[in-house]
């Protein structure tokens, strides 16, 4: 047998066990709730189950995918609709399209697929509306609700639809998917630190050039440390004049001190570690880590930005001396 769709799925072996079953036994749910932190395959697995029950191989090989997959994946299927807020909210119009279409017959395939992303902005009239949609469903016919905020989806609708939660991926299996990617392998242990577990913003910073930004911030770190004062107007100069970017930033600024302040807890040398920072107490570098948010926080008030990053220099000196 080719192999699932799920396959292609990393780090949520439970969802995609119970997912591949209920297809392979013809048990599948009316409705379900896929919910968990962004980026970690939620969406993914919503078009994977579109395509598990209307693949017209059952399973094609996802190098030669047959017609039916090929337009889900391109998101152009009749059977598969995938609905986005509209705006700021999914609006209840929205919803009346879906109910419009709930007493077709499937066009092409054997199932209609609604994949609602980002469920938990449903208007008021619209999860209102969603309600009298989940009563009845016809059993030709799967939603699926995607969220990042389980508590944020109305609980008469949660609990009309069967949970599945999809968990952070471990580093091992973020680890293996960058490899995948072409990633340094010197560069994923940042990279994973940074997501936190999610391989959609592990591909957002990727394309955003975060690792780049991270090594900038590094060899900032190393000239203050080793320069001291005569490096501090140099450095402040070069600080983008977006106060977005610049706290972004300084975002990576706060992660090397963090990184460092866990590899001295842990009593051993953390991966990509700046070998100046082992040198400051862990007192000293929690005292950096609130330095640093703080001048965030001004930073995203009123005051000048260029005065508030040399302050931060400065103080950061005093503190690391």
């Amino acid at each position: 047998m080719n192999p699932s769709p799920f396959s292609q799925i990393a780090g949520q072996e439970h969802a995609v066990t119970i997912l591949g079953r209920a297809v392979r036994n013809n048990h599948l749910s009316h409705a379900y709730l896929f919910y968990g932190p962004e980026g970690i395959g939620k969406a993914l697995a919503a078009k994977a189950l579109a395509k598990a029950v209307n693949c017209e191989e059952r399973y094609c090989p996802a190098d030669s995918p047959c017609s039916s997959c090929r337009k889900i994946e391109a998101n152009i299927h009749p059977d598969v609709e995938e609905i986005r807020p509209a705006g700021n909210f999914i609006l209840i119009g929205q919803i009346r399209g879906i109910k419009g279409k709930l007493a077709l017959k499937p066009l092409g395939g054997e199932k209609r697929v609604f994949i609602i992303l980002e469920a938990e902005r449903m208007n008021t009239e619209a999860a209102n509306a969603f309600l009298v949609t989940l009563e009845e469903p016809p059993s030709e016919t799967i939603i699926i609700l995607v969220t990042r905020d389980y508590e944020a989806v109305l609980p008469t609708i949660s609990s009309r639809c069967q949970g599945l939660r999809f968990n952070p991926l471990p580093g091992k299996a973020q680890e293996k998917v960058l490899i995948q990617w072409g990633v340094d392998p010197e560069a994923i242990p940042s990279l994973i630190q940074l997501s936190g577990g999610s391989l959609g913003l592990a591909k957002q910073y990727l394309e955003e050039g975060l690792l780049e930004k991270e090594q900038m911030v590094k060899g900032w770190l190393e000239r203050i440390l080793k320069e001291g004062y005569s490096a501090v107007f140099s450095l402040s100069g070069e600080m983008p004049s977006s106060r977005e970017e610049v706290c972004d930033l300084l975002d990576l600024l706060e992660l090397n001190f963090r990184r460092s302040l866990i590899s001295q807890i842990e009593g051993k040398p953390g991966v990509n570690e700046i070998a100046r920072l082992r040198k400051i107490s862990p007192g000293k570098l929690e005292k950096l880590i609130e330095l640093v948010e703080e001048t965030k926080r001004l930073i995203k008030g009123s005051v000048n930005l260029q005065l508030a990053v040399e302050v931060m220099w400065l103080k950061l000196i005093e503190l690391a001396s």
